[in-house]
């Protein structure tokens, strides 16, 4: 349950989650082996059908195959730094780009830093004369009970209308030839 005691044990230590997920499939698949060579073994006594022991093996070599494709899905997502399964970057951007007093968000990037425990980092452009640190306060709020991202790192500026507006500007002069 996110918000418990355990849920910040695992994600404080996801990568020790993930390896004991393995040691649990494991020792399940040591499990489904021994049963279906106990079964296939007392088949093949009882009713002489030696095929049954190519069987179970096929049983057993399937069931650690969906155990081992989970297990590097999972992982491969953090070596990779894509978004958490289950975070969707572009509804996060835009619900944080609907608080109050911001002007624009861009540079939105989130990844997993081990499993269980998601990263974000964003350039937040907060409306002139607005309070920025309690827009990143803010944020860093909606992100923590929203999203369980505890880890954010936002970059918060004050947006400078001027910036955008080129239109205005003085400046050197457009010279046809550039080695002239």
């Amino acid at each position: 349950m996110p918000g418990s005691p355990e849920d910040s044990a695992s994600t404080q230590h996801g990568s020790g989650r993930r390896g004991a997920e393995g040691a649990f499939q494991h020792i399940l698949n040591d499990l489904f082996a021994f049963i279906a060579t106990a079964v296939a073994g007392l088949v093949m006594v009882l009713t002489g059908f030696t095929r049954a022991d190519a069987i179970a093996t096929l049983i057993v070599v399937m069931l650690m195959v969906k155990a081992g494709v989970g297990l590097v899905r999972e992982s491969s997502r953090i070596f990779l730094e894509a978004a958490p399964a289950g975070l969707d970057p572009g509804r996060i951007g835009t619900l944080m780009a609907a608080r109050p007093d911001v002007a624009e968000i861009h540079d939105l990037h989130i990844w997993e830093i081990t499993s269980g425990q998601p990263a974000l980092s964003a350039h937040i452009l907060v409306e002139a004369g607005k309070d920025c640190h309690a827009v990143r306060t803010d944020l860093a709020t909606l992100l923590a009970t929203e999203h369980h991202i505890e880890h954010a790192t936002l970059q918060v500026d004050h947006a400078n209308p001027a910036v955008f507006d080129i239109t205005d500007r003085p400046g050197p002069e457009h010279l046809e030839d550039p080695h002239a």
